[in-house]
């Protein structure tokens, strides 16, 4: 299926590493949200990253234009690179996630977009989808990100958005303020 951002396609029975083996998108996507129920946010973002070669995986939410993480993965099970837990919407790669519905940068050298990002001194590599929907719903961004360029699948990025959907409503059930 085609889509609207540039160089992005879905192709239909993709499958996703995971864990050694592969999964299609649904099975993919029901075990985010079994993990999800069962383990909560660090298990299923922690399962999500186990998907992809980026070192993070975190969930942003939304305030007062800027970035709040919500939670951070790290594979080396390290902090995150320092001032990437409040950062300004418009100094962030995650902007782009939200404008335009989802936004893939794997080299942030070669995207002119990123001249003025502060944040491509410390992230090279990124991909985000929204949490939530339009303005009344949008919560924040779901995202992968490395300081090392990386490139994602049609595939991971299928699983990406289909998990950004399922953590709105878990993350409002759970109290999280929008």
């Amino acid at each position: 299926m085609a889509d609207t951002r540039a160089g992005i396609r879905r192709p239909g029975g993709a499958t996703v590493p995971v864990h050694g083996g592969t999964m299609n998108l649904a099975e993919s996507t029901h075990e985010f949200e079994l993990l999800l129920a069962r383990g909560g946010l660090a298990a299923a973002i922690g399962w999500l990253n186990a998907s992809v070669p980026h070192r993070y995986t975190a969930a942003y939410r939304i305030a007062a234009a800027q970035l709040h993480s919500v939670y951070v993965h790290d594979k080396r099970g390290e902090l995150p690179p320092g001032n990437l837990s409040t950062v300004d919407l418009d100094r962030s790669f995650c902007q782009f996630a939200v404008q335009a519905n989802g936004a893939i940068v794997a080299d942030a050298a070669s995207d002119p977009r990123l001249a003025d990002i502060s944040a491509a001194s410390k992230v090279v590599a990124y991909c985000g989808v929204p949490i939530g929907a339009g303005d009344v719903d949008l919560f924040g961004t779901l995202c992968h990100f490395d300081s090392q360029a990386r490139a994602v699948t049609d595939a991971q990025f299928a699983l990406l958005e289909a998990a950004g959907q399922q953590l709105y409503p878990y993350l409002m059930a759970a109290g999280f303020p929008r």
